[in-house]
């Protein structure tokens, strides 16, 4: 259930300490332009780039979030670090996408933090309530970073704060290799540069909006307005709708993608592309320039001098979410002067190698970063997540026994790798059929399933039964990786495993923007076991409140019902589901049990067959559960 989490800008009415990490600006004045500057490696982690840090000698990820005004760190990581917070009253609100902050925002208080090397004491984070990814346990914002003029090259996994004297305000700070054309943008400033996410003015189909650096973002995202005022609208010609988004807040934001004839900043045009729309409002931001449009440029966000630089380094420039729509090469142009050409990286070792394939990854370019990991493996066998990224890459093909090799490599070089893990454990379920190359003893969940007659394989299932328990030892109780280990106990008919996930994980978050679907799938695992009812019902509730036209959430409660022998709003709600999607086995099931019951024959078998056809083995799992024993 990984999402992306663009953050916009966390705007406080209020006025904080700020505790800042970095250099101050040089005190002594030179006639001469001298620059210090500070190199800080990025790792992406799909579209993510993250930065390492220490928190109380903690080896942890970060989001480098440039539309982020302040560093955060999620609500389950306080409890896994063991943080101390204090609430933030006075007017404080926490806004970004998604809307506002659930509850009364906190401060997470660290005794000591370092990013490469440098410390500093006493820092404070905000407490965000939303998850950032499996990789990262919080968000580095510019009231760490933002005193300083940051030069963004994250196609080449790089990162730098540079702190120029005065001599160099005037001058042109990049000092980029290569021919291509180098734009230059002012920059819009609100209050003062420092600490406040870049903003410039760009230009969509001749309508002047207002834009947002934002690496936070994965994909660049335009308001409803602005995107009404460029002449894109839900349902509109060439609008189709794309996956939904989160954010800061706690609301999923629904979202559309939308052909724009050109997209002009400064002497840059790009024509021919598309944009993603989103149902959401920002203060004094019309469009968030997200990661996609960060992976095809470099950028120079000189806050010394009010300016950003920018240079097109190839490759697609914003995100193409569907199948029919592949990634490709935009059409741009600087300042008339043709088609801008690639620049790209050239690797010297492994890990510049894997460094590029993340980036041909980012990009959608699978195929390249099959090669450039293949390379990698080559140069460095001993690394695990080279044969991870690689595995993950093939997945992405369907090259499922390729990846499974890659899998059983990494997990021999690192038996406790929890991402491989998972990942291979997936792969098994999905997969039945593959050969492992190392056999797996099963553990008591595969033991239970295949002498009820629910595995397929049994060697498929005691793999993925196997990892399951190995990464459940391995991943900390906090992580966020305990709600695929939920969702993957559940696929394997093992709901009380799940169950123990859910529970992990929820305690750990108690608000968050995906609450209520943990809760409906833990309503289901109880339903299934026909355990705590009082208790399913109670999040089945809650899950629905969130979203009254939820198919799966009626579905869920649907069962708890008819456990609890409520035959009547049992019906209800499956009636109401199949009224929102027709094609839902266990509500048709329930359904024809019901009618069967009330002796309405006819309707019932019609119902029961729909079921059988959608899901043949319905009745076999239905009498592991005891649900049929329990109608007459």
């Amino acid at each position: 259930m990984s999402t992306w989490f663009p953050s916009a800008s966390i705007h406080l009415s209020c006025k904080l300490v700020l505790h800042l990490l970095l250099l101050a600006v040089p005190a002594s004045v030179s006639a001469e332009c001298v620059s210090k500057r500070w190199e800080l490696p990025v790792l992406l982690a799909g579209r993510q780039p993250l930065v390492s840090a220490q928190i109380n000698g903690a080896s942890v990820h970060l989001l480098l979030d440039s539309g982020a005004s302040r560093s955060q760190v999620t609500v389950a990581a306080v409890r896994q670090l063991g943080l101390s917070t204090r609430r933030i009253r006075d007017r404080t609100q926490l806004v970004g996408l998604g809307g506002a902050g659930a509850g009364v925002p906190a401060l997470a208080h660290v005794t000591q933090f370092a990013l490469e090397g440098r410390q500093a004491q006493g820092v404070d984070l905000l407490v965000r309530d939303n998850d950032v990814s499996d990789d990262a346990v919080g968000v580095l914002g510019l009231d760490l970073v933002g005193r300083a003029d940051l030069e963004f090259d994250l196609g080449g996994a790089g990162f730098t704060l540079a702190y120029p004297g005065s001599a160099c305000r005037r001058t042109i700070m990049p000092d980029w290799e290569g021919a291509s054309p180098v734009v230059r943008v002012p920059l819009i400033f609100d209050e003062e540069p420092w600490g406040n996410a870049a903003r410039i003015e760009v230009l969509v189909n001749g309508v002047p909006l207002r834009a947002q650096l934002d690496t936070g973002a994965e994909v660049s995202i335009l308001t409803r307005a602005a995107a009404r005022r460029v002449g894109l609208e839900p349902g509109g010609k060439g609008v189709r709708e794309a996956p939904p988004v989160t954010g800061l807040g706690t609301q999923l934001v629904r979202t559309w993608l939308g052909g724009v004839d050109r997209l002009e900043i400064g002497g840059e045009r790009i024509r021919d592309t598309h944009l993603r729309l989103g149902d959401f409002a920002l203060e004094d931001t019309d469009l968030l320039l997200g990661m996609d449009f960060f992976l095809a440029h470099r950028l120079l966000v000189a806050n010394s001098q009010g300016v950003l630089y920018v240079r097109y380094q190839g490759g697609p420039v914003f995100d193409r979410p569907l199948p029919d729509q592949p990634a490709q090469a935009d059409r741009v142009t600087v300042d008339g002067q043709g088609p801008v050409r690639a620049i790209l990286m050239q690797p010297l070792d492994a890990d510049g190698f894997a460094r590029r394939a993340r980036i041909f990854a980012a990009e959608g370019a699978l195929s390249q970063a099959i090669d450039d990991l293949s390379e990698a493996s080559r140069l460095a066998p001993g690394v695990a997540d080279h044969w991870l990224q690689r595995a993950l890459m093939r997945s992405a093909l369907a090259q499922w026994p390729a990846a499974l090799l890659d899998l059983d490599q990494a997990l021999m070089l690192e038996p406790g790798n929890v991402a491989a893990l998972v990942t291979r454990a997936r792969l098994r379920i999905a997969h039945p059929d593959l050969q492992s190359a190392k056999p797996v003893a099963p553990d008591a969940h595969a033991l239970e399933l295949a002498a009820a007659g629910q595995a397929q394989d049994a060697s498929a299932l005691a793999l993925a039964s196997a990892d399951l328990a190995q990464a459940d030892r391995h991943a900390a109780a906090q992580a966020p990786v305990r709600l695929d280990l939920g969702d993957l106990y559940l696929r394997l008919g093992a709901p009380a495993a799940a169950i123990v996930q859910f529970d992990d994980w929820l305690a750990a978050r108690p608000q968050g923007v995906n609450v209520p679907a943990v809760l409906n799938q833990r309503c289901w695992a109880r339903a299934l076991l026909g355990v705590q009812l009082e208790a399913a019902l109670s999040d089945c509730n809650q899950a629905l409140a969130a979203d009254p036209h939820s198919a799966s959430r009626l579905d869920s409660r649907g069962l708890v019902h008819l456990r609890r022998g409520d035959w009547r709003l049992a019906l209800d709600d499956y009636q109401a589901a199949l009224s929102l999607n027709p094609a839902l086995p266990w509500s048709l099931y329930g359904s024809g049990l019901i009618l069967l019951r009330r002796g309405a024959a006819a309707a019932a078998q019609a119902d029961l067959t729909a079921a059988r056809l959608l899901r043949p083995d319905i009745d076999r799992e239905a009498q592991r559960y005891g649900i049929v024993a329990q109608m007459p």
